[in-house]
C-alpha cells in the first residue's frame, strides 16, 4: 500500500469510535467511596453543580463531543473537544437540579460528530440521601432504674461513678452515624455507630461523675439527635426525664413518681 492510500485509511479510521476505544468510568471526587459507602454525596454539596471527571479516550479528536448520562438519559451541557488528547483530564458538571434523593448510575457519552457514532462509558454509582434518621420519631434513651426517682451521689458511686444510657435501634441506622446527647440545652457525651451496633445491639453513652456534677441540680429531659454521614440531622428524640440529686436524698414518694410519669407522657405527645 502506498503512502497516499495509508493516509486515506487512517483518515477513515479516525472517523470511527469503537466500543473498546478506552472509555473508562468517570470519577466524582466529592462523593464518598469506601467500604461502607459507594458514592455517597455530602448534603453540603447539594444546590450547586457537581463535578464529574474523566480522561480523554483513545480515539479522541477535535470536534468530538461528550455529555453526561444519568441512568442512561443525557443531562447537562455538551462539551466539545478542542485541543484535548488521549489521557488529558476532562470534566463536566451535573446541574444542581439533578441532585435529588436517590441512587443513580452516572456515565458519559463520547460522540464522533463526523459520523454520529457514539459510545457510553462504564457507570459509577452516586447516592444522595436527604431523609434524616429515625422517622417518624426517635425513641427516648434508656437509663438504669436507679435514676427513676432521682440519682444521688451514693447511687452514682454504686454505679462505678458513671451513668450509662442506652439507645436502641432506629429507622435507617448505619455505621458512621453520629449521636449527640443533650441535657436540656447542654450537649453531653455522644457516640458513633459501628457495624456491631446496627443490629439488635444497643448503643451505649457513658456520663462520668465530673460531667454530671457540672450540671448541678439538673431536673429535666435528656434527648439525642442522629447525624448521618451525608450530614442529615434528625429531629430531637423523645425525652427521658432525669433528676440529679447528687447532694441530696432522693424523693421516691408516690407523688414525685406521678409527676415524673405525667411530665414524660406530656412530652411524648408533642
Amino acid at each position: 500500500m502506498n503512502t497516499a492510500s495509508q493516509k486515506s485509511t487512517l483518515e477513515i479510521n479516525s472517523n470511527t469510535l469503537d466500543i473498546n476505544q478506552g472509555l473508562i468510568p468517570p470519577r466524582i471526587p466529592d462523593a464518598i467511596y469506601d467500604e461502607d459507602h459507594e458514592g455517597l454525596l455530602p448534603l453540603s454539596l447539594l444546590g450547586k453543580p457537581l463535578r464529574v471527571e474523566f480522561s480523554g479516550w483513545l480515539a479522541i479528536r477535535p470536534g468530538n463531543t461528550c455529555q453526561l448520562l444519568r441512568d442512561g438519559a443525557l443531562i447537562g451541557e455538551v462539551k466539545t473537544i478542542t485541543t484535548e488528547q488521549e489521557g488529558d483530564p476532562l470534566f463536566i458538571d451535573i446541574p444542581a437540579e439533578y441532585l435529588v434523593e436517590g441512587v443513580f448510575a452516572i456515565a458519559y457519552r463520547a460522540t464522533n460528530t463526523n459520523n454520529g457514532v457514539h459510545e457510553d462509558s462504564p457507570t459509577v454509582r452516586l447516592e444522595i440521601v436527604t431523609t434524616p434518621r429515625g422517622l417518624p420519631k426517635l425513641a427516648p434513651m434508656k437509663f438504669p432504674a436507679t435514676v427513676d426517682c432521682g440519682l444521688t451521689s451514693a447511687e452514682l458511686t454504686n454505679l462505678g461513678n458513671q451513668l450509662v444510657a442506652e439507645i436502641g435501634s432506629y429507622a435507617g441506622i448505619y455505621q458512621h452515624d453520629v449521636i449527640r446527647t443533650f441535657w436540656g440545652d447542654i450537649e453531653g457525651p455522644g457516640a458513633v455507630v459501628t457495624k456491631t451496633a446496627t443490629g439488635v445491639n444497643r448503643i451505649q453513652v457513658t456520663y462520668t461523675r465530673a460531667f454530671l456534677q457540672s450540671l448541678g441540680d439538673f431536673d429535666g429531659f435528656v434527648t439525642y439527635t442522629v447525624e448521618d454521614r451525608a450530614g442529615n440531622i434528625s429531629e430531637p428524640s423523645l425525652g427521658a426525664y432525669i433528676r440529679l440529686s447528687l447532694s441530696d436524698t432522693p424523693d421516691c414518694s408516690a407523688q414525685s413518681l406521678n409527676n415524673v410519669v405525667d411530665i414524660t407522657l406530656r412530652v411524648q405527645t408533642f
